[in-house]
């Protein structure tokens, strides 16, 4: 595997961890694209940055090529309850 690949780089593009200083770019990629995000900075913090006790690392990411986010993922750590358990 070269270098780049081991960086994250593909092609120019990088899959990383989203910050705060992305929030803007997230919310006008959802917008582009027809979603209607909540765009509270506390909400947004809240359900990709803050941290959680049931879950370290990272919730959100983005790919990027170069200074241009062209797309976000987010994770939701939870588990689901049924009459046959977790």
């Amino acid at each position: 595997m070269s270098a780049e690949a081991d960086s994250g780089r593909i092609n120019g593009r990088r899959i990383r961890a989203s910050s705060p200083e992305d929030a803007p770019a997230i919310v006008a990629l959802m917008a582009d694209v027809g979603l209607r995000p909540n765009i509270e900075p506390q909400h947004l913090y809240w359900k990709y940055w803050q941290e959680r006790e049931d879950w370290a690392g990272a919730r959100s990411y983005v790919l990027t090529d170069g200074n241009d986010l062209l797309a976000h993922g987010a994770l939701i750590p939870a588990h689901c309850t049924c009459e046959a358990g977790r």
